[in-house]
């Protein structure tokens, strides 16, 4: 039961069969009325001048019966008309015959055919088609004349030659029309219909992001359908690979976040842990003390308990650092200052004071720096790290600029990602997320430069 409303689903073979069958029958239908009015307006002409023939013929023996009664006069009367004396050159043939059918006069090479073809039972006053007994085509009329009858008879092939021979031809042009409609649906269908119904039942079928589609190098294939189906199977291979990188990405993520939560484990244990073990100690030897002696230890438990709170305050700090709030210039002042003290080396940093940025772009530019300066004193022994930031009116720059060792650009991020090493990764990671781009310049021995580019957008 079909629904109303529901869109009909068209399949391929189906628009195949009705785009080749219905251009046929049109061609068909039109060709058979073209035939059928082509035969009726022959006929008609035929029988018009058949009809006039015979009818002028006949008019002149009536026009001269009061003088020639007698037949052999009449006969020298109808031997004066052109139509008796021109011969062949004037299409069709003319009989006078009395009431017994006996040929009185006849045109040039007329009672041969007269005796083949005649028949008693013609009617008279209108014209008919015959056939004699060689299976010519001819139009007989028949018209009284006096105590005569005028037969007038033309042959098809004689008046209407051209025109029989392209009624034969339309028969033969229905015939290649039709041939040639099958094969251009089999060649459609081989190089075309079908390749392209296989594709698609191979894509229905395709577990996406999973499975690539066999790429068929096949020559009896349209040249746009082999280069449909290697566009698919590229896509086919990108979505495998995203798949599998968004599967790499997720296994990293949980790995960070791991590794994040053991160093926090650690530090929380090798940094507040033990300095609030220390107070305990501390307070239970102040409680075995005489009264007088308790002061220092209490003293000294007060003094574990401030390191530890400076300790925690530390490590929230890091987390979330509270003093991105006030500012791109104040949280990179902070964040310069601290890693100076914390690292060893001098960071130079310099901003325009016509940059601004929203949250999201300080906290990656916050993060980036963060990174940059931990991989330049780590991996490679800088002593100086320089780091500018500008802008114009498309785009915010970040430069991060140190004189250490420098290393080999990697041509494969993902290289990076599977070997562990993803400082580089982070911060590509980082100012992408923020529609944002990265390059770099250098070399083993002379530093390393990264740059930063951020187009100026309205985020709100």
């Amino acid at each position: 039961m079909i629904r109303r409303g529901m869109p009909i689903r068209w399949s391929l073979p189906a628009i195949f069969l009705v785009a080749v069958l219905l251009p046929t029958a049109a061609v068909l239908v039109t060709a058979g009325i073209g035939i059928v009015h082509h035969d009726r307006a022959m006929k008609r002409v035929m029988a018009s001048y058949v009809e006039n023939l015979a009818d002028n013929v006949a008019s002149r023996v009536d026009l001269e019966d009061s003088k020639w009664v007698l037949p052999i006069p009449m006969v020298e009367l109808l031997r004066q008309l052109q139509v008796f004396s021109w011969g062949p050159s004037l299409p069709g043939w003319v009989v006078v015959v009395d009431g017994d059918g006996k040929i009185l006069l006849a045109s040039p090479g007329a009672e041969v055919t007269f005796k083949r073809l005649w028949r008693k039972d013609v009617p008279i006053g209108r014209a008919v088609e015959l056939m004699d007994d060689k299976g010519d085509r001819y139009t007989v009329a028949v018209y009284p004349a006096a105590s005569t009858f005028v037969v007038a008879a033309v042959a098809w092939n004689q008046l209407m030659g051209p025109m029989v021979q392209a009624s034969r031809l339309w028969s033969i042009l229905i015939g290649a029309v039709i041939v040639a409609s099958v094969i251009s649906g089999v060649m459609l269908w081989r190089w075309a219909i079908g390749p392209i119904k296989r594709l698609s039942d191979e894509l229905t079928d395709l577990k996406w992001g999973c499975e690539v589609p066999i790429a068929e190098d096949n020559r009896n294939t349209i040249w746009e359908v082999r280069h449909l189906r290697t566009v698919l199977c590229r896509l086919s291979k990108a979505a495998r690979e995203k798949v599998e990188l968004w599967n790499r990405y997720l296994q990293d993520v949980v790995r960070v976040q791991e590794s994040e939560k053991s160093r926090i484990a650690r530090d929380i244990h090798d940094g507040p842990v033990q300095e609030v073990t220390a107070l305990i100690q501390r307070i239970r030897l102040a409680s075995l003390e005489p009264l007088e002696k308790r002061e220092e230890h209490l003293r000294l438990a007060e003094d574990i308990g401030k390191e530890t709170i400076k300790q925690l305050r530390e490590m929230c700090n890091q987390l979330s650092p509270p003093w991105l709030d006030l500012g791109m210039r104040h949280a990179l002042d902070e964040l310069a200052d601290r890693l100076s003290r914390h690292l060893g080396l001098f960071v130079q940093l310099d901003i325009s004071d016509d940059v601004e940025a929203d949250p999201d772009a300080i906290l990656a530019f916050f993060r980036i720096i963060q990174e940059a300066i931990h991989n330049s004193s780590r991996h490679g022994g800088a002593k100086n790290v320089d780091i500018e930031i500008s802008r114009d009116e498309e785009n915010i720059y970040l430069s991060i600029k140190d004189d250490g060792s420098g290393f080999h650009w990697p041509e494969d991020f993902e290289l990076l990602r599977s070997t562990g090493h993803r400082g580089l990764l982070n911060m590509r990671e980082r100012i992408e997320l923020i529609g944002g781009s990265m390059t770099a310049e250098t070399s083993p021995g002379e530093g390393c430069s990264l740059f930063f580019t951020v187009p100026v957008i309205d985020r709100t």
